[in-house]
């Protein structure tokens, strides 16, 4: 008698134990992949539950986040200046909330610029770069508008789920490049020298930045002097009589 009361005792709380047990797995959403309503439903021996449970690890992992994925995202950061410009060192950094494992590059960058990781070790091969977070980096070395599609694989190698389409799809940038700003002309040194009636000045001559000689009585109105001056080499040399009693300033700029 005491035997089979604790036989039916056992049985009872093993029944509210599997029960409390079903209700705690019924809200995990790992059993939802695992079981049917039906056989949530259905009473199973205890060992059939936990066989079920204990599935190989990868069976119970999240599915790849490209696998379906409904939230796609980019994020493009332009990092060190907010425009490129040509001799300006760059850096794009650019991601997706899927986490892919790889990005395909069409079209093509800027040159002096190269796709790569953020450690800067990798690069493109076969047009796939193997790296989740990717960045655009480098000086550009030509002005213009180049126009590239970056897109996401769930594999290493450039292949598998992507981001979804029509949207957003793949990340398309237009990477607009300024032309550098001219260094503004630096006159050469013009030297003077005054002998008796003569004056003579000269200077350097560029051959890539062409300048003029000017005179002015009042340091206001500049007139170019209409005299050729001598050249022998890279010097240029004028001389002027002093009789004529004026007073005049020399100076030289650019040539229009």
């Amino acid at each position: 008698m005491k035997l089979y009361l604790l036989q039916k005792c056992l049985s009872v709380r093993l029944h509210w134990t599997l029960v409390f047990l079903l209700l705690a797995l019924q809200r995990s959403p790992t059993l939802k992949l695992l079981l049917t309503a039906k056989q949530l439903q259905a009473t199973s021996p205890v060992a059939r539950i936990l066989q079920s449970i204990a599935l190989p690890a990868a069976a119970l992992s999240t599915p790849h986040a490209l696998s379906g994925a409904s939230t796609s995202s980019y994020d493009v950061e332009y990092i060190n200046t907010p425009e490129l410009k040509v001799g300006v060192e760059a850096v794009i950094r650019f991601q997706n909330t899927i986490t892919p494992l790889s990005w395909s590059l069409t079209g093509d960058l800027p040159p002096g610029m190269r796709l790569t990781d953020l450690r800067l070790r990798k690069s493109v091969v076969d047009g796939v770069i193997a790296t989740d977070i990717g960045i655009i980096t480098g000086i550009p070395s030509q002005a213009g508008t180049f126009d590239i599609v970056l897109t996401p694989w769930s594999n290493d190698d450039g292949t598998g789920d992507t981001a979804p389409e029509p949207a957003p799809g793949a990340l398309r940038l237009s990477l607009y490049v300024l032309p550098a700003e001219e260094a503004p002309l630096v006159a050469p040194k013009l030297s003077i020298i005054r002998q008796h009636s003569t004056l003579s000045l000269s200077w350097q001559v560029d051959s890539a930045q062409n300048f003029r000689l000017v005179s002015s009585h009042d340091l206001s109105t500049w007139n170019p002097v209409s005299t050729k001056p001598l050249q022998s080499g890279n010097t240029a040399t004028l001389e002027f009589p002093l009789n004529d009693g004026l007073r005049k300033f020399y100076r030289l700029e650019p040539e229009e």
